[in-house]
């Protein structure tokens, strides 16, 4: 169910973790459960269900917090839904609490995802200089393997560089997370290394070069996801698309 998830395959996904959350009932296994209704809320979050996403990830955090399991992850999710909401200091609160519970835990490929995704989330919200030394943090603290991560985290760590006026270190940060595309097989991260080298060229000035990446990931969307994609990749390639027609124009 999670490659499922992972592949932009909803309807498997979510008919998989039905399955599983039916055994966990019949078991007695509220530890499962809870975990799953997690994974529940993964699956609308990325439809655009923020509604019942929160609902899910509600009835998870209840379960999981009266079992005294670990919440990072969860945490993490809950922020990546706060942002998607728009209530910014709610994701903030969580992606902090999220990173302190994989700290607490010392699970450290956790804890790196968490400063990333909370670089990531400053970067988008106006605050490149406070984003920069998170996502440094976190490409020298996940373990050199997890390619996924590391091209994850490369792309907005090369818009905060193109930002600063040094290019030819965005260009190479890019193009290393580019490089790593061979061995990922989730789409919504192949959408975003276009997505984010589109940026960088947007930065330097290369309109052309720009709308190259954003036709990129526009087709691989299209492949993807051609019922239903999330609505936040879809802004985002929506405001890359302006931000090329405001040069042009």
């Amino acid at each position: 169910a999670t490659q499922a998830l992972r592949k932009g395959e909803f309807d498997e996904a979510w008919g998989l973790f039905d399955r599983a959350l039916q055994i966990a009932i019949d078991c007695g296994d509220r530890i499962t459960e809870g975990m799953i209704m997690e994974c529940f809320g993964n699956v609308l979050r990325q439809r655009g269900d923020l509604a019942g996403a929160a609902e899910h990830y509600d009835v998870a955090l209840r379960i999981t917090g009266a079992a005294g399991l670990p919440q990072g992850q969860l945490l993490g999710n809950l922020a990546l839904l706060h942002e998607a909401t728009g209530d910014r200091d709610a994701a903030l609160r969580a992606y902090r609490a999220s990173i302190e519970s994989f700290r607490q835990r010392g699970f450290t490929r956790g804890t790196a995802i968490g400063l990333a995704n909370l670089g990531e989330f400053l970067l988008e919200n106006g605050d490149p200089d406070g984003g920069r030394p998170l996502l440094e943090e976190a490409l020298a603290t996940i373990d050199k393997s997890d390619t996924l991560c590391h091209a994850h985290f490369l792309g907005p760590l090369a818009v905060i560089r193109a930002m600063d006026g040094d290019l030819v270190e965005a260009r190479a940060l890019i193009e290393r997370a580019h490089a790593l595309q061979v061995t990922i097989t989730n789409p919504i991260e192949l959408v975003q290394i276009q997505w984010r080298w589109g940026q960088v060229e947007i930065l330097a000035g290369d309109v052309d070069a720009a709308s190259e990446h954003l036709s990129a990931a526009t087709e691989i969307m299209a492949v993807a996801f051609s019922d239903s994609p999330p609505e936040d990749i879809s802004a985002s390639l929506d405001a890359l698309q302006s931000a090329i027609d405001g040069h042009r124009g």
